[in-house]
């Protein structure tokens, strides 16, 4: 038994009310873990709601929390997936040790002061994208020449014709309409640099290749010693590619992209909804990737997104996408999928929209958002773990679930 002293009204003296041991043993009133989101490879951030002492005043200030984290729903149970104790009053937790390209499984659990400890059996999960990597091509060097490398040449510079001239012959700043000895000079074309007219379709090597041939064969006279050197001006098509592939980039893109949340132009534009019995809709605004734009600043083709879907955080398939929405993907429908692409990543009306088919009354939802910097990654069919962590390298660090119910 516990004693606790009561004030008794009218005679002012003090009597002790008897208050069961069963009481004082309660845990206190818990929901358990509300959210784990990755906001970068190696960091998740664990959130939760007060719990509220079902002994004496609900002193919410005073709960501590310990966390628990594993790789797998079962092993999070175990008390020796503890990672963390709380400071009183604390409702999250940043776990600073995460893995990689990983799913990992957190359960909270809420200790009043007399050191009852609730027990939880729910969990939440959050899947860290791969460690990032820029991209792998590299406009000085790999197509211009390296200006601290004396012996590199410019790729155009090292197609020789019949008659001993090479492309920079002609094609040079300052004396050609299509300079292809600067990267402002191939982005530009016949244009200018801010209305450009080059051969070069940012995201879209194939396109690329035919504009090329294109203006090659549109000159047959001036290019007629070059049919000599037909297999080295074929090989250009796989280096001009790669390049190409990741965005046409003065330098390599370093940064992944990030989802503004934050952004109050951004608010209402990333949800979800059933769309009858057996399909959902999610709209959302473009993520960020400011450093990868080209020159033209037409984003189009940048970005792919991926969305991951459970029933609840904690069975959110992160190794099966529901959808993946491409490039290839704009303004295209069939009759069971649907997906809606802005050509442009600026302005109020950017938003993509895809659907899935989901046959659940409920669904977990998080889109995660990846650039070109992994495009040129040969994989296997199917590709091997490591293939697909290394494609996966440059997905955005931040995520946001988004839950719905029928």
């Amino acid at each position: 038994m516990v004693l606790v002293p009561i004030a008794c009204g009218g005679s002012g003296s003090g009597r002790t009310a008897r208050l069961g041991a069963g009481a004082a043993g309660l845990p206190p009133f818990f929901t358990g873990v509300g959210s784990a989101e990755a906001i970068s490879p190696t960091e998740v951030v664990v959130s939760w709601s007060d719990a509220i002492d079902q002994v004496g005043e609900p002193n919410t200030q005073s709960m501590i929390y310990r966390v628990y984290r594993a790789f797998d729903p079962a092993s999070v149970l175990l008390e020796s997936a503890l990672i963390g104790t709380t400071d009183p009053g604390i409702t999250s937790f940043v776990d600073i040790d995460a893995i990689p390209f990983t799913t990992h499984y957190y359960r909270v659990e809420a200790i009043n002061t007399l050191g009852n400890q609730t027990t939880s059996l729910t969990s939440a999960t959050a899947r860290t994208p791969s460690l990032f990597e820029g991209g792998s091509i590299e406009f000085y060097g790999d197509i211009d020449a390296d200006p601290g490398d004396p012996l590199s040449q410019n790729i155009f510079e090292t197609i020789v014709g019949s008659n001993g001239l090479n492309c920079l012959s002609c094609h040079t700043d300052g004396g050609s309409a299509y300079p292809l000895d600067t990267y402002e000079g191939i982005m530009a074309g016949v244009g200018t640099f801010s209305e450009p007219d080059s051969f070069v379709i940012p995201f879209d090597p194939e396109g690329s290749w035919l504009e090329f041939v294109a203006r090659f064969s549109a000159n047959p006279i001036d290019h007629l010693p070059f049919v000599s050197a037909a297999a080295e001006i074929a090989a250009l098509e796989a280096i001009l590619g790669a390049w190409i592939n990741e965005g046409a980039l003065e330098f390599p893109d370093d940064q992944p992209p990030v989802f503004e949340f934050d952004d109050i132009d951004n608010a209402g534009k990333y949800y979800a909804e059933f769309t009858g019995f057996d399909k959902v809709t999610v709209t959302w605004f473009h993520a960020s990737d400011p450093e990868s734009l080209p020159p033209t600043g037409d984003t189009t083709n940048q970005l792919e997104y991926y969305i991951y879907v459970g029933t609840s955080s904690n069975t959110i398939d992160w190794e099966n996408p529901a959808r993946t929405v491409c490039p290839d993907d704009l303004n295209w429908e069939t009759a069971d999928e649907v997906v809606t692409m802005s050509p442009m990543k600026t302005g109020p009306d950017s938003l993509v929209s895809a659907e899935f088919g989901w046959c659940e009354d409920t669904a977990a939802i998080v889109i995660r958002a990846i650039d070109a910097a992994g495009r040129n990654e040969v994989l296997s069919d199917p590709p091997t773990p490591e293939e697909t962590k290394r494609r996966l390298r440059n997905m955005s660090v931040n995520e946001r679930e988004i839950f719905i119910q029928r």
